[in-house]
């Protein structure tokens, strides 16, 4: 309940910070807002391999129009869509529009803050959905690949949200997080939604933690996935003093 409470009085801010974002001449809002197209995630084409890796584990059965993605703790400025390259058959390859659902639990206000400032992009705002309730708004084994950037540090209960992104997430399927390294620790775990550090220990495990405790997420998903963590090199190539935490989950 605490970390409820907290998050809850975090949201205003998060709020307007989008609300301040979205009515400013950001090249990247414009160009979203008249064709769509954001990057929205650290992977690039490379999330299209993940992909083609859940239809490889069970080709019988995953099929091409059962391939989706979800992008969980997206933020207002969500995609559509992924253009895949997917091997079919042999040497077979077809390019497949896979379908991008985004969900994230701002999502009512940023309907709100988009109606207010009177835009009209092409996507549709998230579905209000945190992540700690997926398995409210979409079916168990849903996703060929969930993901989130930078959100699940923002949630009031991550492991929770572990284990509803397990839950929509199809078997043979993954759960992509990226986040950077201890994102809590300069507000002190006080500044907006950032309750929670994100790093990975000696052992390449995941790990959870803030000033009350430390969780073993790679231990404690054990029998529901395979865990691989690693330190990364900052994606943007623009903070050279801060790691980004990449956790792969293959969903068993």
């Amino acid at each position: 309940m605490r970390f409820w409470l907290h998050w809850a009085r975090g949201v205003e801010s998060e709020a307007e910070f989008w609300r301040e974002k979205l009515n400013s001449t950001d090249v990247e809002i414009a160009e979203w807002i008249r064709t769509g197209s954001i990057r929205w995630n650290h992977d690039g084409q490379g999330i299209c391999d993940y992909v083609q890796r859940w239809r490889d584990w069970d080709t019988e059965h995953n099929k091409l129009e059962s391939m989706r993605i979800l992008n969980a703790g997206s933020g207002p400025l969500t995609p559509t869509y992924q253009d895949c390259e997917i091997e079919f058959s042999g040497d077979r390859r077809i390019m497949v529009r896979v379908p991008v659902d985004s969900a994230d639990a701002l999502g009512r206000y940023y309907a709100s803050i988009i109606d207010s400032l009177q835009l009209a992009p092409l996507s549709r705002p998230p579905m209000p959905c945190p992540v700690e309730e997926l398995w409210r708004c979409y079916p168990a084994n849903y996703f060929a690949v969930t993901h989130m950037v930078n959100a699940l540090d923002h949630s009031y209960d991550p492991m929770a949200g572990l284990r509803h992104l397990l839950h929509v997430t199809a078997p043979g399927g993954y759960v992509l997080l990226r986040h950077a390294e201890n994102e809590g620790v300069p507000g002190g775990f006080r500044f907006g939604l950032h309750q929670w550090a994100f790093t990975v220990d000696s052992q390449g495990r995941f790990i959870i933690w803030n000033p009350s405790g430390r969780i073993d997420a790679t231990e404690a998903l054990k029998e529901v996935a395979v865990v691989e963590a690693e330190l990364r090199t900052h994606p943007s190539g623009n903070v050279s003093d801060t790691k980004y935490v990449w956790v792969d989950m293959k969903k068993l």
